[in-house]
């Protein structure tokens, strides 16, 4: 979904995947993540941050983006970043026709990311492509293993999302 900040605080991390990661002492990973949900823009003061799958403060090296896209609209992205600041991106990508302007690397057109242009193989089994080319791709989402407390309607909701021949 949308995510649009409702504070005038400064120094809000507003991001799809991870909003804030900062040295831990320990390697962070963020992987097979997709994000399609709008990162808007607050519009009444404070200077926020904005990124499509995570703001990294600190530790470059220690947080690692690994096949994971991002399609969604970043407004006011920080330094022309789309996907994330600060961390090391290995075969992620962000869709450049809804992003442009961006001078990051790692972009690709709607067109290639539906395709896997350049990409699809080293995604394997853990990602679903349409053989038609006519939707983003997604992470394979194993929804027998959800936890039985959720709305059975919740899942539904999710796997039509995620599953367009659902």
């Amino acid at each position: 979904g949308e995510l649009t900040p409702t504070s005038n605080y400064s120094g809000v991390f507003v991001s799809g995947i991870l909003g804030y990661s900062a040295f831990t002492g320990t390697t962070s990973t963020i992987e097979n993540c997709l994000n399609k949900g709008i990162i808007a823009s607050y519009t009444s003061g404070g200077v926020h941050n904005y990124q499509g799958i995570s703001f990294v403060v600190f530790g470059e090296t220690q947080t690692q983006i690994t096949n994971s896209l991002n399609v969604g609209k970043v407004n006011n992205m920080q330094a022309a970043n789309v996907i994330a600041f600060g961390a090391t991106i290995r075969n992620s990508y962000f869709d450049i026709t809804v992003n442009s302007g961006s001078t990051e690397e790692n972009a690709k057109t709607t067109d290639e990311i539906v395709r896997g242009e350049g990409f699809k193989e080293l995604y394997g089994d853990e990602w679903v492509f349409s053989n038609e080319n006519t939707h983003y791709p997604y992470p394979d989402i194993d929804f027998t293993v959800f936890d039985t407390n959720i709305k059975q309607s919740i899942l539904e909701e999710l796997k039509a999302e995620f599953d367009p021949a659902a």
